[in-house]
């Protein structure tokens, strides 16, 4: 372009050409506005007066390499809003969806308006790599009434936190991406923001028209091969009709869906037949169902009761039906265990999905039975190990005289309500029964469990069945069988009882105590034990 300081030379060259002479300063002066007139006015002018303006959404944004961004423009100013999209990298189609080059760099996208060319607006868009998250939505753009609703998904990679916040320019957008169209015709530009990376975001554009599709129920959670009915109405609109699709599992022509073998997230999307620009969309959550039977495992003895529970996940019906491979099983899951020991399986399966089961592994023992007939001696459990023999040969525990008792020590009994402990008890010399006093007590595991008198004197009686008053040696098994004699002589030597007694008990140890209450020497009263029986009650 040429300078002010150039036209004033081309001037004088000028009058030197056409020499000095009476009007040369008027020749030099018009000659100077003229060339300084063709060659001074350099740069362009404005245009015509407008007041059209453009603005472009959002503004500036950040974006991986081949990552996508959806713009909007806004036209005020004139009836014609109407934009053309240009970028100086990567692609923009005249939708306004912007797709990144692959390198990194600072680029612009533009939005002209139709209506004023020299009216435009630009964004600024940086490809970076230092962020490697990259957020994608689902759908990218979609068409809706007022009022209706579309569920949005976003997709985080790059993060192992995948969480993403929501946002729309215009409506609602709850905190799972269901979006809910404002109450008046526009565009909705919707965002999902990355939690771990917020400069990562994908954006998806929503057309707001004058007719909507509602769905209702808005969402549904159902477990694999359930239903679930869905219905749709359309505003503004007579012909109430729809089209059902979905994206996993089926669904009818009247809006039943059922899902499929296959646990995720699933669209369920209703159309209207009136108007197939318009739908709606909800999500469907398929669970995968499971069942748990608790307790597992479990031990118990033989004819036992115990009651099982069972748990379905995923299924909105928790219904089980019960089996067991052994006893019995009610409807309610009250087991009853075989009069066998054994190993059974108690199985709970879903009414919904008969695949899918749960189990226990039931330990079903004998109840824990001692027996000591101490024929070959008295074993460690028992304190004293005195054993001894009878003069007609048999072996016992004993004897034992005055005050002094026979304790037993069990452990690892198998679970009980109560025990019960059966014993021979030998009765030697002269009891004096109720007179003197004579007793023989069982405590089981503390609690007293038996005592009473016996007698083997004529004409004192003892208190043996049942704490009365009765004849010596009432209730015996046996009289004068063990080879005792006694000087003086007494009505019995030596007399045998065969007792039972049980107490409440819920431990899995016990000391069983025989104590006796005597007078005399040993060779004048004692007392011994045989066939000691103790069994542990379910």
């Amino acid at each position: 372009m040429k300078t002010k300081k150039d036209n004033v030379k081309a001037t004088k060259d000028l009058a030197q050409l056409i020499g000095d002479g009476p009007m040369l300063g008027l020749i030099v002066t018009a000659l100077s506005v003229l060339v300084i007139g063709l060659f001074g006015c350099g740069g362009g002018g404005n245009s015509p007066g407008s007041t059209v303006a453009v603005q472009i959404s959002p503004s500036s944004t950040t974006l991986a390499p081949g990552g996508a961004k959806t713009f909007a423009a806004t036209v005020t100013g004139t009836s014609d809003t109407a934009v053309t999209w240009a970028c100086d990298a990567g692609n923009v189609d005249q939708a306004g969806d912007y797709f990144a080059p692959t390198l990194v760099g600072t680029y612009t996208v533009t939005a002209t308006s139709v209506a004023n060319t020299h009216v435009k607006a630009t964004a600024i868009v940086t490809v970076s790599q230092t962020d490697s998250v990259v957020v994608t939505i689902s759908p990218v753009s979609q068409t809706t009434s007022i009022g209706g609703q579309i569920q949005f998904a976003a997709t985080v990679t790059g993060s192992s936190n995948t969480a993403v916040t929501w946002s729309t320019t215009l409506g609602q957008i709850s905190s799972n991406g269901l979006f809910t169209a404002p109450n008046a015709a526009s565009t909705c530009i919707v965002t999902a923001k990355s939690v771990a990376s917020p400069t990562s975001t994908a954006s998806a554009t929503v057309n707001v028209v004058g007719s909507n599709v509602q769905i209702t129920p808005q969402s549904a959670s159902i477990g694999t091969n359930q239903s679930v009915q869905f219905s749709a109405t359309v505003s503004n609109q007579t012909n109430q009709a729809v089209t059902w699709s979905t994206t996993g599992g089926t669904i009818s022509a009247s809006g039943l869906y059922h899902a499929g073998e296959t646990a995720g997230t699933y669209m369920v999307k209703a159309t209207s037949v009136a108007d197939p620009t318009i739908s709606a969309v909800v999500q469907v959550t398929v669970n995968a169902i499971s069942v748990a039977v608790t307790p597992n495992p479990v031990t118990i003895v033989t004819g036992q009761t115990q009651q099982f529970n069972a748990k379905v996940t995923g299924a909105v019906s928790g219904g089980v039906s019960w089996a067991t491979t052994a006893g019995t099983i009610s409807a309610s899951g009250l087991l009853t265990a075989p009069s066998t020991a054994q190993t059974i399986t108690v199985t709970a399966t879903s009414t919904i999905d008969p695949t899918k089961a749960g189990t226990s592994t039931v330990t079903v023992l004998a109840p824990s039975t001692f027996f000591y007939d101490f024929n070959n001696g008295v074993p460690g459990v028992w304190t004293p190990t005195t054993n001894e023999t009878t003069p007609s040969g048999v072996k016992f525990l004993g004897r034992i005289n005055g005050t002094n008792s026979a304790q037993l020590v069990l452990d690892n009994l198998t679970t009980h309500s109560s025990l019960t402990v059966t014993f021979d008890l030998f009765v030697i010399g002269n009891w004096a029964g109720i007179s003197g006093s004579n007793t023989l007590g069982v405590s089981i595991g503390g609690t007293n469990a038996f005592s009473q008198s016996f007698s083997d004197i004529k004409d004192d009686n003892q208190s043996y069945p049942d704490g009365g008053s009765y004849a010596p040696g009432n209730g015996s098994t046996g009289e004068n069988t063990l080879g005792y004699t006694s000087d003086p002589a007494i009505l019995y030597n030596d007399t045998t009882y065969h007792i039972t007694c049980t107490a409440t008990h819920t431990a899995s140890s016990v000391t069983v105590i025989f104590t006796g209450n005597l007078t005399g020497t040993v060779s004048q009263m004692a007392w011994g034990l045989k066939n000691v029986k103790i069994v542990a009650n379910p």
